[in-house]
């Protein structure tokens, strides 16, 4: 699980150990100092952001099968590498934020592994190339379900370009990780289904 998460409860034992050295942890001072922050670090708990990118891991669904010797150049085509907001929970105060150009590096991955599965060279230089650029993602909150939504584009260097849509729903109990780590699958399985994209693949 590659994330990184920022709560303001963390300064908590620094704000303690900072007392601790402006007046000793049993002056009046400093105890209501590190209980002042203590209590500031509770009230703002919920206001977290996780910086996350998806794993690879999740198990390819199936497609209808090709074989292919073709080499491809894959490439990144998501210039941005700014943080963007991708869910923000109703019922709490954790925001999700990520990568885009991490999150296409994710999907490229995914695209050779399979690709590599159906005896295709992946290889910089290689007559063919395929950009790959996620553009957007969006996880949202109903009553029971949790739901994203990831929209990648391709664009092969014979000219063809496609939009596709990735999406995972599941219900309140399942991981963001895991929600998010099967919708990035699915934008890449979505493009394994394209006909087009197949056949740039294979002749």
């Amino acid at each position: 699980m590659r994330s990184q998460i920022l709560c303001s409860g963390v300064f908590t034992m620094a704000a303690v150990q900072a007392a601790r050295r402006a007046g000793g942890y049993r002056s009046g001072a400093a105890v209501i100092v590190a209980r002042t922050v203590t209590l500031l670090s509770v009230l703002m708990l919920g206001a977290c952001a996780h910086h996350y990118t998806p794993a690879a891991s999740r198990p390819f669904e199936a497609i209808d099968e090709f074989s292919s010797t073709k080499a491809v150049n894959l490439r990144n085509g998501q210039p941005s590498t700014a943080e963007v907001l991708f869910y923000d929970p109703v019922l709490n105060a954790h925001s999700y934020y990520a990568n885009l150009a991490k999150w296409t590096d994710v999907a490229i991955e995914i695209a050779g592994r399979e690709m590599k599965k159906r005896g295709m060279t992946i290889a910089n230089g290689a007559p063919k190339s395929l950009t790959l650029s996620i553009l957007s993602a969006h996880t949202t909150q109903g009553a029971v379900t949790i739901h994203t939504e990831i929209t990648m584009q391709a664009k092969t260097s014979d000219g063809y370009v496609a939009t596709y849509v990735g999406r995972n729903s599941s219900g309140m109990v399942a991981l963001i990780y895991r929600q998010v780590d099967g919708a990035l699958m699915r934008v890449v399985h979505e493009m394994f289904l394209d006909p087009h994209i197949i056949a740039f693949f294979t002749k």
